[in-house]
């Protein structure tokens, strides 16, 4: 999951605001730290800046692997500042979509498995792969970790189907 996860460089979607203490731990790997520092922010936050920062607590919940909170936090950025953050909701929940395939798979082939899960992880990676290329074609610049995903998306559903 932590390589799918490192490539969540979001910041570049909307813009995460200028320089202060939550880009300061984010920059040096302490997402714990970052994603209090803006959840701080949040309480005073005008209403302007609530959706920057509910997609800040995105990003560092997605480097901390916790995907529903990453979840409710980018569709909070969408609540606060609409449609620009749409792309930013898809790509977490392709995210959530890929980990609960990987998942699937995992029950599918243990000993004693579900084997209708193979087919339920063939559905999350076919989701996982919409909600990226979803993402990838929302935004006026070129977002490569979206791209990317896609493509990671595409060999996880053709080894399902091998």
């Amino acid at each position: 999951m932590r390589p799918l996860l490192v490539t969540c460089l979001l910041c570049a979607l909307v813009g995460c605001g200028g320089p202060g203490e939550g880009h300061a731990h984010d920059a040096a790997g302490r997402h714990v730290e970052a994603r209090g520092a803006w959840q701080a922010e949040l309480v005073d936050a005008a209403p302007a800046e609530r959706a920057r920062l509910h997609h800040n607590i995105a990003v560092s919940e997605l480097r901390l692997g916790r995907l529903e909170q990453a979840e409710a936090a980018a569709a909070q950025a969408v609540e606060a500042g609409g449609e620009r953050f749409e792309a930013l909701l898809a790509f977490v929940r392709g995210n959530v979509a890929f980990e609960r395939s990987k998942a699937m798979e995992h029950e599918a082939t243990r000993p004693g498995g579900d084997p209708k899960a193979m087919e339920m992880a063939l559905m999350l990676a076919e989701d996982a792969q919409a909600r990226w290329q979803y993402a990838a074609t929302r935004r006026a610049t070129d977002w490569p970790e979206a791209r990317r995903n896609v493509e990671r998306a595409l060999l996880r559903l053709k080894a399902l189907r091998e």
